[in-house]
């Protein structure tokens, strides 16, 4: 799974939003994996990050938040890896320091 493409989809609300892996099926209307995020000015702060068991250990949760990296460079807005797990995977990503907002 790790190197097949994943379809990975934006839903940006304003002032909430996410990152999100989608049943291909549609069968089940959940997400396969999603990370969440808040607006806090240019800044994304994200916050909460869910990769359900079939794509577990498969290098899903880093994919979307390189997904929300690349937004960031493309939109020039930084982020803030508020979840734990994002903030483990953030701190051993050196090449993503440019869009990461320190305090």
């Amino acid at each position: 799974m790790s190197d097949e493409p994943l379809a990975i989809v934006r839903v940006d609300h304003g002032e909430v939003g996410g990152f999100f892996v989608k049943n291909a099926e549609g069968a089940d209307p959940e997400n396969l994996a999603e990370v969440t995020y808040y607006w806090r000015g240019r800044i994304m702060v994200i916050t909460h990050t869910i990769v359900r068991e079939q794509l577990a250990g498969k290098g899903v949760s880093k994919r979307l938040y390189a997904a929300a990296v690349e937004a960031a460079r493309a939109e020039g807005f930084k982020i803030v890896p508020q979840c734990p797990v994002a903030l483990r995977t953030f701190n051993k990503e050196s090449g993503w320091d440019d869009v990461r907002h320190r305090y």
